[in-house]
């Protein structure tokens, strides 16, 4: 069943021409393509956008390594130079130890040699 108040045919009313709701369907469906391709422009537009932002990070994130590396390289010299320095003492605090190593055993050669009972000669 149809609803009330609706027709198959319109007449014009007002001096319209029939095309008039034609021209106006027309006008609305090239509104709502535009709508539509502006939509899709814009996602690709902020497509390319963050596409692009995000080249950008990785490039400065790479930026920012070689930045680093280039603190590192110092830094490294450094740690070189406190290893060697390290090294060097641990160098003279082995040499104290076996020094002091060789003077208790003379001490101790020297006070056992003391200590000792002596044989006499007849």
């Amino acid at each position: 069943m149809r609803p009330r108040n609706t027709y198959l045919v319109n007449f014009p009313l007002n001096n319209q021409s029939p095309t008039a709701n034609r021209d106006k369907l027309f006008k609305h469906f090239l509104e709502v393509l535009r709508d539509l391709f502006e939509c899709s422009f814009d996602r690709f537009v902020l497509a390319l956008i963050q596409n692009f932002d995000e080249l950008l990070d990785r490039l400065c994130g790479r930026i920012k390594v070689f930045a680093t590396l280039d603190q590192l390289i110092p830094l490294f010299r450094e740690v070189i130079v406190l290893l060697k320095g390290l090294l060097v003492d641990v160098r003279e605090l082995l040499e104290a130890v076996v020094n002091s190593l060789q003077l208790l055993d003379q001490l101790r050669w020297v006070i056992s040699s003391a200590w000792a009972p002596r044989t006499r000669a007849k």
